[in-house]
């Protein structure tokens, strides 16, 4: 089944690729690129991304990514580097709830109280304490 491109349809496909389109050389290609943006969009997003990083070679780049021949490797490896990313994001997220906690804490605490119950606790258990 040959899939027909006419130019109004190749304009509508690369505005809905987006940035992606600087990296498809061939424009019978679109509608596959098309489909994996439709099928797998975090996946889709993160090629383009890692995509614009290459210096050279983008474009092969990107179409090995997306190719028949190796699309559930590559499907795994970026699905790993998206997961890391947002396992990254998260333990930060954690880190910074927690600190806001203990800050927050340590505002409700008054110190100069603090040290005058223990004063007050030393002078009167302070005997009673070695006994």
């Amino acid at each position: 089944m040959k899939i027909k491109l006419n130019d109004k349809r190749k304009q509508t496909m690369r505005e809905l690729l987006g940035e992606a389109c600087q990296f498809i050389d061939d424009d019978n290609y679109l509608p596959m690129y098309r489909n994996r943006q439709i099928h797998f969009p975090k996946e889709f997003a993160k090629s383009v991304e890692l995509a614009k990083k290459k210096k050279v070679g983008a474009s092969r780049f990107f179409a090995t990514i997306w190719s028949k021949k190796r699309l559930k490797e590559s499907l795994s490896i970026l699905r790993k580097m998206i997961n890391r990313a947002v396992s990254k994001i998260a333990k930060i997220r954690h880190e910074i709830a927690q600190k806001k906690r203990i800050s927050n804490a340590q505002k409700g605490a008054n110190q100069a109280l603090r040290q005058k119950y223990l004063q007050m606790r030393n002078k009167t258990l302070g005997d009673l304490r070695f006994r």
